[in-house]
């Protein structure tokens, strides 16, 4: 799922994990920086969801409030719990 934030693109979806059989959210954001420069930031997630579209909807929001949070550096394998 694509959806334009305060001049970004987020890039949201989820992976299917054989596993565990539950679905884990995927985030890419990127922003153009300038004539040769573009942001591109993958987001990792640990947490998982029983379903794809809750797991769309966590990575979206997520990049959201990343973004909004003045897009901090990320420990590796986020959780989705919302940045401060």
């Amino acid at each position: 799922m694509d959806e334009r934030y305060e001049g970004h693109l987020l890039r949201s979806g989820a992976q299917f994990n054989t596993d565990t059989n539950q679905w884990t959210p995927t985030l890419s954001v990127l922003c153009d920086q300038g004539p040769s420069r573009v942001l591109w930031k993958e987001i990792l997630f640990t947490k998982t969801f029983l379903t794809k579209p809750e797991a769309q909807a966590c990575a979206q929001q997520y990049g959201v409030n990343w973004i909004d949070a003045g897009k901090p550096e990320l420990a590796r394998g986020v959780g989705s719990r919302p940045l401060a």
